[in-house]
């Protein structure tokens, strides 16, 4: 169907369609517009092509009826038959949008293909979250009916497909039928919040707003939730949730998105084990996986022992531009740029920019940002790391007028920035120009209200890092790349690039998003070339069959620090589901000529280790290596009082000695880490648990920094609090405290003192989240941030130990809106309490 003639035709038009988004003054011919009668022939082609099998064909009858609208605006015939192609091809919302910028043209069409029309949009119509009819795309459609069968389902659909969209609607059908457990498994806790307080407000518009929406793990009864619970988690925290010694949550539904985390390292050993315990552990649970773009979604159904389905799509119901932009060789102020289209490099010509573009790197991009985002776009610069993404926010704000510093929102916001963070924060300097940077050691709140704030398009620019490639769902018109690097200076994957690449075009905003990479030649990996669909792996298996060196490094004492956490992560894993139940590395499916060697030396390691400790604590923290829980098993043993080995209450006298200790013995026992770093983590832990306000921190560190002579800029020393903060507290020491408490509690059982089991407190949930009374929990526990917790706390009575489900009933009695707090707090409280 697709001839020669027809190939060359199309991609005349992608080229025609795209030059005029090229930044710059042209020098050289300028692509020659379609004719009349080569655009009736691609559009006919169009019009079989979107009844096709085939996702590729899809994708080209897509193409061709945006791009020939697009070309055409006042075209009557042009526009009546792209919306018939957008029925054809179930885009509704796609077609939706269409009709919103072309609707008198679109609707002058024969009444047969009317009719066609109107039956495709029934057949792809559901109920919606408030009760009224939506109509969903093909593959959303599909989607939500997979899960109806009721077993387990694993799906791989593009990034802007909106498989969170149906997740929710699917959430909601389930909780009308009857009450259920929902866990909803998010990567990162940046992304917890965004879809905690989105199933709060479709709960709310669907009449479910009596269902708790819960983001601490902390179990909830059926008597305070008798219409059902959702929990969205972290994998940490589901094993907390999991391991709580006040209640047990008996999931009835499991939802893993981003599902492809389990072969992110020492995290996706975390994430595959939670996943394990919870389908162990209640094995009627119905899990439902989803990733991105992967080959092989039945992969996570056998790792799991879950029989049931898949579904793989790969047709996105928005299209992307991908732009290669080259120096041009004697012309400092030129760009060449080319169009890459299924693998193929499409000349697109050169033009002459108002800037050098062989420049330095930050003014390159900062440069090159503004020239290709016009009035109304939304433009994502990524960044390596924070330091660079903040760079490239001033960078971009000096070239900026203050287009949003007029908007009360940014006023509020910045106002904020400067009371409760620092006044020099860069923030304060870049908001008003509508510029903002996105990152993970952030304050949440700041962080949160930024997403909020781009996704309204009240901000046109944020220079993000890889924090965006775990799910935060932040759609812009363009994205911008050179030569991008993750984590410790490795080179982007092709999976991370598509992930990233994915988030160019929003759907019922666009019809293209544009993703420009700079300088693609000089890129270490040319992640932009490749195969759109990736195999899921999980780390465990990736480690043992292919990296299987590290185990018998970190056995050595030889792997670096980033080596050493994910081989500890696997080591305990291989022991507590192998060793302990009998079996043997080489005698499981990971073996292979090449790894046998070393999986023997694991082998004999594990083998050769005599516990005394029981086997569930190893179970329940099998990302410590075993011999390390067993020392400190034999350590507290070994005491001679154990009421001094317990930890103590935050308003307890000897509280900050006996965090000190605690955190001596996470170290030195279950980390091998023998430095004096201790002290100033739990100096600080104590902070946090004692309800420090965050900005208050900030003021001290950098106070103790210039009495040092160490104080470097406001940014750098906040960064630096956020990561002891963020990778320390809330994630290194969360883990050792939790283990701490598990073997305390065995070497307890074992002296036979059930009076001291009892006074175990979980010290690790406190500094998860920064505060240790029920109150503070409860207000963090249904969605507010720690920061707006706080101040709530100072001017709204609670009742003593109030549960969250009380804390929500007397705040939505409260009178909110004369509160006495910033009004990005105030927000935040109306979202989740007038929703």
């Amino acid at each position: 169907m697709i001839d020669d003639n027809t190939r060359a035709l199309f991609k005349r038009l992608v080229v025609q369609s795209v030059h005029p988004l090229l930044p710059g003054q042209a020098h050289g011919d300028i692509p020659a517009p379609l004719t009349n009668r080569e655009g009736s022939h691609l559009l006919a082609i169009a019009s079989a092509l979107a009844l096709s099998a085939s996702a590729e064909e899809r994708t080209l009858a897509y193409e061709i009826a945006t791009r020939l609208a697009e070309a055409a605006p006042g075209d009557e015939a042009v526009a009546a038959a792209a919306d018939f192609i957008f029925g054809r091809l179930g885009n509704f919302p796609g077609r939706r949008l269409f009709r919103e910028r072309h609707d008198a043209l679109a609707q002058r069409r024969p009444v047969m293909l009317d009719l066609e029309a109107l039956s495709r949009e029934e057949e792809n119509s559901v109920e919606g979250i408030a009760g009224q009819r939506v109509t969903l795309t093909d593959f959303q459609f599909d989607f939500l009916e997979e899960m109806e069968h009721g077993d387990a389902l694993s799906v791989s659909a593009p990034t802007s497909a909106g498989k969170s969209f149906v997740f929710s609607l699917e959430i909601i059908r389930r909780l009308r039928a009857k009450p259920e457990q929902i866990v909803y498994i998010v990567p990162t806790r940046a992304l917890i919040r965004q879809v905690q307080v989105g199933l709060i407000h479709e709960f709310a518009k669907s009449g479910l707003a009596g269902v708790p929406v819960r983001s601490v793990p902390l179990p909830v009864t059926p008597e305070l939730a008798p219409a059902g619970v959702v929990y969205v988690l972290t994998q940490e925290r589901l094993l907390s949730l999991l391991q709580s010694s006040i209640g047990e949550a008996a999931i009835t539904t499991l939802v893993v998105d981003e599902a492809q985390g389990v072969r992110e390292g020492s995290r996706g050993v975390v994430l595959q084990t939670a996943i394990e315990t919870v389908l162990t552990r209640f094995p009627l649970a119905q899990v439902m996986f989803a990733s991105p773009m992967a080959r092989n979604p039945e992969k996570l159904l056998t790792v799991f022992g879950r029989p049931g389905r898949t579904l793989l799509e790969t047709h996105s119901p928005v299209s992307r531009n991908l732009i290669l932009v080259s120096p041009v060789k004697r012309r400092p102020q030129s760009a060449r740029y080319e169009l890459l289209i299924s693998g193929e490099k499409l000349p697109a010509g050169s033009k002459d920019l108002t800037f050098r573009f062989s420049g330095p790197v930050t003014a390159r991009r900062a440069e090159f940002a503004r020239a290709v985002t016009r009035e109304g776009e939304s433009t994502l610069v990524y960044a390596g790391g924070a330091a660079q993404a903040e760079d490239l926010a001033k960078a971009i704000a000096k070239l900026e007028p203050a287009t949003a510093g007029d908007d009360p929102e940014i006023v509020d916001f910045v106002e904020f920035v400067k009371t409760h963070v620092h006044p020099d924060y860069a923030l304060a300097e870049t908001l008003p120009k509508g510029v903002a940077f996105h990152y993970g050691y952030m304050p949440g709140l700041v962080r949160s209200r930024i997403e909020e704030l781009f996704g309204a398009g009240k901000l046109r620019f944020l220079c993000c890092t890889s924090t965006l490639l775990q799910g935060v769902n932040l759609p812009a018109k363009h994205i911008l790349l050179e030569n991008p690097h993750r984590g410790q200076g490795k080179p982007m994957t092709r999976g991370d690039f598509l992930n990233l690449a994915g988030r160019a075009g929003r759907l019922v905003k666009e019809f293209h998003g544009n993703v420009w990479c700079l300088l693609p030649n000089d890129w270490d990996v040319k992640s932009y070339e490749g195969d759109d669909l990736q195999d899921i792996a999980t780390a465990f298996e990736l480690t043992l069959k292919t990296q299987s060196h590290t185990l018998t490094d970190v056995i050595n004492g030889q792997a670096t620090p980033e080596a050493t956490e994910l081989g500890e992560a696997v080591i305990g894993k291989a022991y507590s589901d192998l060793t302990q139940a009998g079996r043997s590395l080489l005698g499981s499916e990971f073996v292979t000529d090449e790894n046998r060697d070393n999986l023997r030396r694991v082998d004999e390691r594990l083998a050769s280790f005599q516990p005394t400790l029981p086997a569930i604590v190893f179970k329940r923290n099998s990302t410590i290596l075993p011999e390390r829980l067993q020392a400190l098993f034999d350590d507290l043993s070994a005491r001679p009082s154990l009421e001094s080995c317990l930890p103590l209450m935050p308003y307890e006298a000897g509280f900050i000695e006996r965090m000190r200790s605690l955190f001596r013995d996470s170290d030195q026992i279950l980390e091998g880490v023998h430095n004096e770093s201790y002290r100033y983590f739990a100096m600080l832990a104590s902070k946090w648990i004692h309800d420090t306000p965050l900005g208050q921190l900030i003021a001290q560190r950098i106070q103790y920094q210039k009495q040092q002579g160490q104080f470097r800029n406001v940014s750098s020393e906040i960064r630096a609090l956020m990561k002891s903060l963020e990778t320390d507290l809330r994630y290194r020491y969360v883990k050792s405290l939790k283990a701490y408490n598990d073997v305390l509690s065995a070497v307890l059982a074992k002296k036979n003192r059930p009076d001291l089991i009892e006074r175990l407190i979980p010290l690790h949930l406190f500094l998860e989240c920064g505060a240790s009374d029920s109150v503070t929990l409860g207000l963090i526990s249904i969605g507010l941030s720690r920061t707006t917790a706080l101040l709530v706390k100072r001017f709204v009575r609670f009742p003593d130990r109030a549960a969250p489900e009380e804390c929500l009933a007397v705040l939505r009695r409260a009178p909110l809106e004369n509160l006495p707090i910033p009004a990005l707090c105030r927000s935040e409280l109306l979202q989740l309490c007038r929703a």
